[in-house]
């Protein structure tokens, strides 16, 4: 399992484990514990720091770049192993995009369009090593691809429970 959010802290299993989002530490996120040592000589990061998100757009693409590129680094030592009969990968870059820079996304004219749109193609680049490793293994197989949620312009927000509370429905 590689990078599934919510992981943290990892407990000693059979599976090789690497907790995602939100864990920061390395020594609660990934079981063997001596992964961990071997994904931080590597340079592996949990994720991005999306502060920068805030204030930093270039600093942000940067770091997930460079998140993405490290995430494929481990995906190809854990993968390569083969002594697995589930592989799970969890890819966190458009969700990171869509929350701080999603009008670059969908705004032709949006001054980080093009760094988004090429990070989004380095991320159609990990996905497909992924489905050239799938297509590669031999015997039965099986592949579920999920997304948590999608983005889009928000032109009107209602939150139903108060809604319901104001018509006394709730």
């Amino acid at each position: 399992v590689l990078n599934l959010p919510a992981l943290a802290p990892v407990q000693p299993s059979r599976a090789v484990l690497v907790a995602g989002f939100p864990a920061q530490d390395l020594r609660q996120a990934v079981w063997p514990s001596p992964l961990a040592n071997i994904l931080a000589a590597r340079g592996y990061r949990i994720e991005a720091d999306t502060e920068r998100g805030l204030h930093d757009p270039a600093g942000l693409l940067d770091d997930l770049r460079t998140t993405l590129r490290k995430r494929r680094e481990a995906l190809a030592l854990l993968w390569d192993d083969l002594s697995w009969d589930l592989f799970v990968v969890v890819f966190t870059l458009v969700d990171r995009v869509g929350h701080f820079l999603y009008p670059a996304l969908e705004e032709a004219t949006h001054p980080w369009r093009g760094p988004c749109l090429s990070l989004m193609e380095d991320l159609d680049a990990a996905v497909g090593d992924v489905l050239a490793r799938f297509a590669d293994l031999q015997g039965p197989k099986r592949l579920v691809a999920l997304a948590d949620h999608g983005f889009t312009t928000l032109d009107c927000q209602l939150d139903i429970n108060a809604w319901l509370v104001r018509h006394g429905l709730l």
